[in-house]
């Protein structure tokens, strides 16, 4: 899918400066994740609001309104403390996967339509 694929680039770019921390617990990385969304899938990448229909205002709502539960999901299945930029990459895809997953069942658009316009120049 064009669109996770896409959320999952803007969080790795994001996680490669945490990733030089040597090690990190797990609520800072989620508490960083949350504070990193509206930017990352809102204001770096365009198409999110052009695929998938949302002002800039918009955007940060939903992405407000699904970050809780991305959050808790990262939280149930991390380990107490990350230390290998593997793990930081691992979690930030988790992440990412489930907040673009979300994104487009928020925006009630077809998946398929979403990931052509992703796909699209």
């Amino acid at each position: 899918m064009r669109v996770i694929i896409s959320a999952s680039l803007l969080f790795c770019v994001s996680f490669t400066a945490v990733a030089e921390k040597k090690q990190m617990k797990k609520e800072l990385f989620i508490d960083f994740v949350g504070t990193k969304s509206i930017t990352a899938m809102c204001e770096r990448d365009p198409r999110f609001k052009k695929c998938l229909n949302f002002t800039k205002e918009r955007c940060a709502e939903v992405v407000i309104k699904i970050t809780p539960d991305c959050q808790k999901r990262l939280l149930e299945s991390m380990p107490d403390t990350i230390s290998e930029r593997e793990e930081f990459n691992k979690y930030g895809i988790e992440f990412s996967t489930c907040a673009g997953t979300r994104m487009v069942l928020e925006s009630g658009k077809d998946i398929n339509e979403v990931n052509a316009c992703f796909g699209a120049p």
